[in-house]
């Protein structure tokens, strides 16, 4: 399960609290520079197992369609 919270300037803010889903997410943020890292990716957990991302607009679609098939 994945919401999709706001969007600004091209990125999504993502929220989810389905595991494989965070994984696909946040292996996706490390693979960025860290640069980029700073400012979007990976934002906030809650202790309820609940995680936030700033990811790309454009990649929004691929990550589900990759986590499907996972």
């Amino acid at each position: 399960m994945i919401y999709n919270c706001k969007e600004r300037f091209g990125y999504t803010y993502l929220w989810t609290c389905d595991k494989k889903m965070q994984g696909l997410l946040f292996a996706y943020c490390e693979g960025r520079s860290a640069l980029w890292r700073m400012f979007l990716g990976w934002r906030k957990s809650t202790k309820d197992n609940q995680m936030f991302f700033w990811i790309p607009s454009r990649k929004v679609d691929e990550l589900l369609e990759i986590a499907e098939n996972f």
